[in-house]
């Protein structure tokens, strides 16, 4: 028996220790941007392999761990496979690289182990022919590949789940309590690295009390086993994670992307983030049927495996459907969520390969021997094509090293914020930031005009545009109803109209003897962590009027409000409330939430027309998601200033005033850093009411700033304004204070000393 095991594991052994061990140290590189005094530097792409990694060496107190999106035991495993490394090592070029190799050997480590587990499930029916055919499956299929060249919880939570369920088939109807010991201890495990792994215990159960019979003539209760087990899961998880008994308050913060209340959140779509635009559209459950399984394992083996799911339904054999149990209860959580990466399908992988090998065993022989190869070998040359990505330079790099090659040395190179950028890449001299994430949390309180001049103010100034597929490309073109200047944006640029010329593009498909496999329109961070698709643009003389003329056809897109907006506070300025109230009910009807001004628009046509309640509720619909925004995330401090400039543009400067100081009101929650930048922000509508020719509201706007963060434009504006109305008194004294918060400033000092005593009245 062992020897025929040793005869078909070896080369499955041999072909996985290729594609999960090639490029374990991809990154390291011999590009160093201009400016930076090495000779070596190390690259990473995968923002959930680096936030573990820093957690692990920031891992001191278990009763208050660095994050609790994921659980600790990942944390306490890779912080022991990195002992000896401090978080300052990973400044270091050479110290990033081999702390990030050591992880990513552990992560294959773990991906070995899976297998070998796998294995052991699948001889508790077979003979080793089918089971090796599950094993194969698994280890080449291009999303384990993946997994294994990172350290993720997701690899981790399933080495557990098939060593949870190994244990439980071997101990239900059974009478030994240490099985079911050991069951609790691997439950509390699998617990303690998602917490999803509880639900382990449902499998224990049902696989318990099938065999109810056989336990009624032990000792032992029914009861007393399956007790036994949750006491033991419950000890073992809390050992893992003794905040949640101590400090349970970490498990309901939701104050950053590491807090698991926050993750959550995401993941329900509650807490919409840009790369969760992706799936606005995206059906529940079906859309891992139907595009991401086959993304990730290709089509002919998805095909398979959901063949052999509806055998093993079919059949009702009790191991296999304590397995199949397993694959529901995961599926119907995972499916159901608003965020749908593809990873989420990973630890679903294994048993679904092992019901594909039952009914490959279960069909007529030669029926079952063709179909097993024919899946084998297309998985196979799937597998080995995407391993062969790891063979080459990311496309990142290679981007990278094209615009030191080629970009002037003074150009400017327009970069995007985000976990597939750049930014590394790129000496900040040479880099600037497009910044569309400002669209993003301000888009739907901005006129449409407001954003794509935005936008051009934005890219004027770079020469270069270095634009990753999957980074904000994609997410922005998946909702053009909510955010159309953005994803106009987008298409335009890419298509030549915008005045930017594609110089460069780089993409590393997976490909085997020549042929290639074509995967641009994958989930975004299937590609992203390890072969996006970068595109370099140039910008042309025509860049001007290009963009110009798209300012103008953006304002007749359907998706944009403006010329309703503007009927309706045309309606308001000119007192024509009957005719305000209609067009602000006729746009909400058909757009109810997508714009917000409308809502302010409401508000005050019901204020006006003597409408009290109906006021208050317009105004609440607007204002209450707005502040509750504004409490759980400063990130968002220029929304106040992106609607009163909205309304200033609509001839509202009354309404503008009264949002900005509702937002200033919510500033005591901010740190120091978002009030200056929030003052700034305040600043600028301020000059655009100074063009608009409010100089009263101008003032009060400036007023706020200062309340907000002192700074030297808003007293010069000040001052500025009181010298044009011979208020020679306080010109004085405004200048007086903006030298005090910046005395370099020769021009005021000038101002001030030509400010005479005899001057002022």
């Amino acid at each position: 028996m062992y020897k025929r095991a040793v005869l078909w594991l070896a080369p499955l052994l041999a072909l996985t220790l290729y594609t999960h061990l090639v490029g374990l140290n991809r990154g390291s590189s011999d590009f160093v941007p201009v400016g930076r005094q090495q000779s070596t530097a190390f690259y990473n792409f995968h923002p959930d392999e680096e936030t573990l990694i820093r957690a692990a060496l920031d891992f001191t107190d278990p009763l208050a761990p660095p994050l609790t999106a994921y659980g600790t035991l990942s944390l306490y495993l890779l912080k022991f496979a990195l002992i000896g490394h401090a978080p300052v090592d990973l400044d270091t070029p050479q110290d990033a690289a081999l702390i990030f190799t050591k992880a990513r050997a552990l992560s294959a480590l773990i991906s070995f182990s899976s297998l070998i587990l796998l294995w052991c499930i699948g001889c508790r029916w077979w003979t080793p022919q089918p089971t090796a055919l599950a094993v194969l499956l698994f280890a080449m299929s291009p999303l384990a590949i993946q997994q294994a060249h990172f350290y993720t919880v997701d690899g981790l939570f399933t080495l557990c789940s098939l060593a949870t369920l190994y244990t439980i088939l071997r101990a239900t109807g059974s009478n030994t309590w240490h099985r079911y010991a050991l069951v609790g201890l691997l439950i509390g495990c699998t617990g303690a690295v998602r917490l999803n792994g509880l639900l382990l215990g449902f499998i224990l159960l049902l696989g318990h009390f099938t065999h109810t019979r056989d336990l009624l003539s032990n000792k032992f209760a029914p009861f007393k086993l399956p007790a036994l087990a949750a006491l033991i899961a419950i000890l073992s998880l809390v050992a893992w994670q003794p905040y949640l008994v101590s400090n349970p308050d970490l498990i309901w913060r939701a104050d950053s992307h590491a807090d698991f209340a926050f993750s959550f959140g995401i993941a329900r779509g509650t807490a919409l983030q840009t790369w969760t635009l992706i799936d606005v559209h995206t059906l529940p459950y079906v859309h891992y049927l139907t595009t991401l399984l086959p993304q990730a394992v290709g089509w002919p083996l998805t095909l398979a495996t959901l063949a052999g799911l509806l055998h093993i339904a079919w059949r009702g054999d009790r191991e296999p459907r304590l397995l199949l149990l397993w694959v529901v209860l995961c599926f119907l959580i995972v499916g159901g969520l608003h965020t749908k990466p593809i990873r989420y399908l990973f630890p679903l992988l294994p048993f679904l390969m092992l019901f594909f090998a039952d009914l490959c065993y279960k069909l007529q022989p030669r029926l079952g021997l063709v179909l097993a190869v024919v899946v084998a070998l297309s998985t196979t040359a799937y597998g080995l094509a995407f391993a062969h990505i790891y063979t080459s330079e990311d496309s990142r790099i290679q981007a990278a090293r094209w615009l030191a090659e080629h970009a002037p040395a003074n150009a400017v190179i327009g970069l995007e914020k985000g976990a597939f950028t750049l930014h590394k890449l790129i000496d900040g001299t040479r880099s600037g930031d497009l910044n569309i994430l400002t669209l993003f949390y301000t888009g739907p309180y901005m006129l449409c005009g407001q954003r794509a001049d935005y936008l051009h103010q934005r890219t004027q100034r770079f020469e270069h545009i270095a634009l990753i597929d999957v980074n904000r490309y994609r997410q922005f073109t998946a909702v053009p109803e909510r955010y159309p200047v953005a994803a106009s944006f987008y298409h335009q640029l890419t298509a030549g109209s915008l005045g930017y010329e594609q110089v460069a593009r780089f993409k590393h498909y997976p490909v085997l003897f020549g042929i290639d496999y074509h995967d641009d329109h994958a989930e975004p961070s299937f590609l992203g962590y390890d072969h996006p698709t970068v595109l370099v643009f140039a910008r042309r003389d025509n860049f001007d009027p290009a963009f110009a003329q798209w300012q103008r056809r953006i304002a007749q897109d359907p998706h944009c409000p403006d010329r309703a907006l503007r009927n309706i506070a045309d309606a308001l300025n000119n007192n024509d409330l009957p005719r305000a109230r209609r067009l602000v009910e006729d746009h909400l009807a058909i757009s109810p939430t997508s714009q917000p001004i409308a809502q302010l628009l409401a508000a005050e046509t019901y204020h006006r027309l003597d409408l009290p309640k109906l006021a208050e509720q317009a105004r609440n619909t607007y204002t209450r998601p707005l502040v509750t925004s504004l409490r759980n995330s400063p990130t968002l401090h220029r929304i106040p200033a992106a609607s009163a400039a909205s309304l200033v543009e609509l001839g509202l400067p009354d309404l503008a005033l009264a949002m900005l100081a509702e937002g200033a009101s919510e500033s005591v929650f901010y740190p120091l850093g978002a009030m200056s930048d929030m003052a700034d922000s305040y600043i600028a509508v301020a000059q655009r009411l100074l063009t608009n020719q409010h100089l009263d509201h101008m003032e009060r706007v400036l007023e706020l700033s200062t309340q907000l963060y002192e700074k030297p434009a808003a007293y010069n504006t000040l001052a500025r304004s009181a010298y044009f109305y011979e208020n020679y008194t306080r010109a004085r004294a405004m200048w007086q204070r903006s030298l005090s918060l910046d005395p370099t400033q020769k021009n005021i000092r000038q101002a001030l000393n030509q400010l005479t005593t005899e001057t002022v009245p």
